[in-house]
């Protein structure tokens, strides 16, 4: 699934959280979008997925394979995203219903389209199991409820949900900022082989680019809502980004700069 984003601004109230803003994510790219924290990371995914402030303003374009999102209709632009975009959030609990078993969320997506129609709770069972296993989770897990995980496997247990009708683009917004290191490795590894064995396209939201090394294949920087930097990960990081606006040492703005800094600091 492509995505293609022209020059997109949002506003809250009167004030733009996003400007003028254009990017793409190719169909089966695995794509990051950094920043600092508040550059307008998030808002930029919940446009994408319909997820923006009832008071949220949009100018601008967002196309889906070509088919105009922007100025739908909610209706419309739900069968446009329907059964083939995923968010996978920072925080699990945004995702997994806490009165409702691990099992019964890991269906959920299936159940809101009525892919569960006739089939046996024995079948269900089988289900919920294989989509656990896939993410290493035990089956044995199926019957608790989402505060009776730790952070890793409510993280895991959101990924099966995300990955349950073979979505064709998922948006992931920081899945690894509240978990240990040893987890993050594991998640990052996680989502990169659903992501690869799918073929489904990535766009990877975080402020680290030690992260974003391990996953994605090229990126676009945001700062204050602007977009001011873009490349591969492997040119972002060495110093020779496509913004040829910089000297020609090191091409990269500023705010590159200082993330990459950031991400080596905290590796030493």
């Amino acid at each position: 699934m492509t995505i293609q984003i022209s020059d997109l601004s949002i506003y809250i109230g009167s004030r733009a959280v996003v400007s003028n803003l254009s990017m793409t994510v190719q169909d089966g790219e695995r794509v990051g979008l950094i920043g600092a924290s508040g550059s307008g990371k998030s808002m930029i995914i919940k446009a994408v997925l319909g997820l923006l402030p009832l008071h949220a303003r949009v100018q601008g374009s967002i196309t889906v394979d070509g088919a105009e999102l922007v100025g739908l209709p909610d209706s419309q632009c739900a069968k446009l995203r329907g059964p083939y975009m995923a968010m996978i959030f920072q925080n699990p609990a945004q995702a997994l219903n806490p009165v409702a078993t691990i099992e019964n969320n890991v269906l959920l997506p299936l159940a809101a389209r009525g892919k569960l129609s006739g089939l046996s709770k024995g079948k269900k069972k089988n289900l919920a199991a294989k989509a656990l296993e896939s993410v290493g989770l035990n089956p044995s897990l199926a019957d608790r409820y989402p505060h009776e995980l730790s952070g890793g496997q409510a993280q895991r247990a959101a990924i099966a949900e995300a990955m349950m009708d073979n979505p064709r683009f998922i948006a992931a917004d920081e899945p690894t900022t509240a978990v240990d290191t040893i987890t993050q490795k594991r998640i990052l590894d996680l989502l990169m082989s659903k992501v690869e064995n799918s073929g489904a396209s990535l766009l990877f939201v975080t402020h680290d680019f030690s992260v974003l090394s391990r996953i994605a294949q090229r990126c676009y920087v945001i700062d204050q809502g602007t977009l001011v930097d873009q490349g591969t990960i492997t040119d972002l990081l060495s110093g020779h980004s496509s913004d040829t606006g910089q000297n020609e040492q090191d091409s990269r703005h500023p705010m590159t700069r200082k993330l990459v800094e950031s991400a080596k600091e905290l590796a030493l």
